[in-house]
């Protein structure tokens, strides 16, 4: 199989992975939030930006069915995205992808949602949000990268030639 495609298909696992672990995260973190920053996190965005997309597509009575596809969707294909950048630029991987969790808060939540109308500018939001979706987007690095090297370990231990003993060495010689 064709390298990257492996490598892809490594990342779309993570990215599964990596998905599940982000919405641990956020729930826990939200905890922290201050009532005041989660009553203005509801006034900037009414409606969880994926069930405002899912509604746009398939209307209210479908909508929590498509939400979920949307939102996992989008976690799995930028777990495969990220493996495949992975080798391209092996800085994004640095710390367990911090950098790469920065740049897809920055897209996803800087650019895409408010572009889409999914949700306000990000600087209107309050300082927790933005802590809270870094740290979750890290947290979805972290797992996907450690999803990778997992797969990559078995990888290697399933394709690697078994090791010959000393008594095996001797026969041979």
């Amino acid at each position: 199989m064709n390298r990257r495609l492996k490598n892809a298909a490594f990342g779309l696992i993570g990215g599964a992975a990596g998905t599940f672990v982000t919405d641990q995260v956020i729930a826990g973190l939200k905890e922290f939030q201050s009532r005041e920053d989660k009553n203005l996190e509801k006034r900037l965005t009414p409606k969880q930006p994926t069930d405002a997309l899912a509604e746009r597509i398939v209307g209210e009575d479908k909508k929590p069915v498509m939400s979920q596809a949307i939102h996992w969707g989008y976690g799995i294909f930028w777990g495969g995205v990220y493996r495949v950048l992975r080798d391209e630029y092996p800085a994004a991987a640095k710390v367990f992808g911090l950098p790469f969790a920065v740049a897809f808060t920055a897209f996803g939540e800087g650019l895409l949602l408010p572009s889409a109308g999914l949700s306000a500018p990000v600087d209107k939001y309050p300082a927790s949000t933005l802590v809270r979706d870094v740290t979750a987007h890290w947290a979805y690095t972290a797992t996907t990268e450690a999803v990778c090297r997992l797969l990559e370990a078995a990888e290697r231990a399933v394709a690697a030639p078994p090791k010959r003993t000393n008594t095996e060495l001797r026969r041979v010689s």
